[in-house]
């Protein structure tokens, strides 16, 4: 009987007995023992990103923080222990992490002074940080209509910041639109802050004509960068944010990703399910 009629049962027993073998092997290096474990982890991280996560997976998660740490500290894989640490930090509230357990998760990394995994533990304090207060914007909407976001408390908020001059910004929008559809009847509303929407105010209309966006709230953004980018440290568009239903930010711009992981975020908060409320 070949591997493959075997099944995927003998493909597990199969692997495990051959990583058992390498790692058991003198030749091994530690390094080499590092890359099976971290694509190990990996492995784990992607089987948490498509769950709803509630409290049966606190156990799992709180493993995955240790074999991160272990990884790094006792198996030495450095490269790989920072990727990872990086992924946690941007998907703590996703994987129903509060303040108090990631602030002990990083707390471990102090003693080896590495500035790449300081680096991210800045950014993740800082971010945490602004998630604490609603996110503020008062303005117009692109037909003139006075705009204030604090009116949509109450729902949930994706913010997508972008410019016409931007063709990454316009070419997420479409499946930004597609998850709209999905979840517009949930109460879900998406908020296009355009930072050109006075000098290429035809070009945005334009734009959202063209992509079916007449569902989202379309808001002149312009004269109002430079305020938003030194609060939040945008060095560019396209940047998003999904506000829960206090206004305060539950995930950003590397969460979204172009759209991509809304779904699952959205998920999360309309399930209810964090095992944490930020």
């Amino acid at each position: 009987m070949s591997i493959d009629a075997q099944g995927p049962q003998s493909w597990a027993a199969l692997y495990a007995e051959m990583r058992g073998e390498l790692l058991a092997d003198p030749q091994t290096s530690n390094d080499q023992r590092g890359q099976i474990r971290y694509l190990e982890i990996i492995e784990d991280f992607w089987s948490l990103q498509h769950h709803t996560y509630s409290t049966s997976n606190a156990e799992y998660v709180h493993q995955l923080l240790n074999d991160i740490y272990q990884l790094y500290a006792e198996i030495g894989y450095k490269n790989g222990g920072r990727e990872l640490v990086r992924l946690m930090l941007r998907d703590a509230p996703l994987y129903g992490l509060g303040p108090k357990e990631i602030d002990a998760f990083i707390a471990q990394f102090e003693e080896f002074d590495d500035r790449v995994v300081d680096g991210y533990v800045d950014s993740y304090r800082r971010l945490s940080a602004l998630r604490q207060k609603p996110f503020e914007f008062v303005g117009t909407t692109m037909d003139g209509k006075p705009f204030d976001i604090a009116d949509l408390r109450g729902q949930v908020v994706l913010v997508d910041h972008w410019s016409t001059d931007c063709a990454s910004c316009i070419a997420a929008m479409p499946t930004l639109n597609s998850v709209f559809e999905k979840y517009r009847s949930q109460g879900f509303v998406v908020v296009s802050i355009a930072y050109d929407g006075t000098s290429r105010q035809r070009r945005v209309m334009r734009i959202k004509s063209e992509l079916g966006l007449e569902g989202w709230i379309s808001v002149n953004g312009e004269g109002h960068w430079e305020r938003i980018a030194q609060a939040y440290g945008y060095r560019g568009v396209p940047q998003y944010m999904l506000l829960k239903r206090d206004g305060t930010m539950f995930a950003g711009t590397a969460e979204v990703d172009f759209g991509k992981r809304l779904p699952v975020l959205l998920d999360t908060l309309y399930s209810g399910k964090s095992l944490m409320n930020w």
